[in-house]
C-alpha cells in the first residue's frame, strides 16, 4: 500500500516512524473494522457463479467466509453456544452458496435444502460437484 504525496507532506516531517505510523493511525483508523466487514459481507451476500467453474465460485466464496470468520469478534465460553453459533453461521454460508449458483443447479440446491438437518458447506459443494 502507498501513500498520497498530499497525505505524505502532512506527516513527512515526523522524527521517526514510529510517530509517523502513530499519527496516521490516529487520523485514519476509527478502531473498528466495520467497513471491511461491511464490504466482506456485501460480496458474499452478492456473489453469484455467473460464467466461473464450480470451484472458482466455491473457492472465492470460502476465502470471503474464513476472512469473515478472522474478523469476528463474538466471544462465547459455552461450548453449546459454541456449537449453535458455528451452526447457525454454517447455515448462512450455504444459503449465500446455493443463492450464488447458476440455474443449471436448481434441482440439486432444492434437494441440499430440503435435507435434515442442512449439511454444511463442504458436503453441499462435494453433493453438488
Amino acid at each position: 500500500m502507498s501513500m498520497s504525496p498530499e497525505i505524505m507532506k502532512r506527516y513527512l516531517r515526523l522524527p521517526t516512524a514510529q510517530e509517523i505510523w502513530s499519527a496516521l493511525s490516529k487520523a485514519f483508523y476509527d478502531g473498528s473494522d466495520e467497513l471491511q466487514v461491511f464490504t466482506l459481507n456485501q460480496k458474499a451476500f452478492t456473489a453469484k457463479q455467473n460464467s466461473k467453474s464450480l470451484s472458482e465460485y466455491y473457492g472465492e466464496l470460502t476465502e470471503l467466509f474464513f476472512e469473515l470468520d478472522h474478523q469476528d469478534k463474538v466471544v462465547m465460553k459455552d461450548p453449546e453456544d459454541i456449537a449453535a453459533y458455528r451452526k447457525s453461521i454454517e447455515r448462512q454460508w450455504v444459503h449465500i452458496f446455493l443463492a450464488g449458483l447458476g440455474g443449471d443447479f436448481e434441482q440439486v440446491r432444492g434437494e441440499i435444502l430440503r435435507k435434515d438437518p442442512l449439511q454444511d458447506l463442504e458436503e453441499c459443494y462435494a453433493l453438488i460437484r
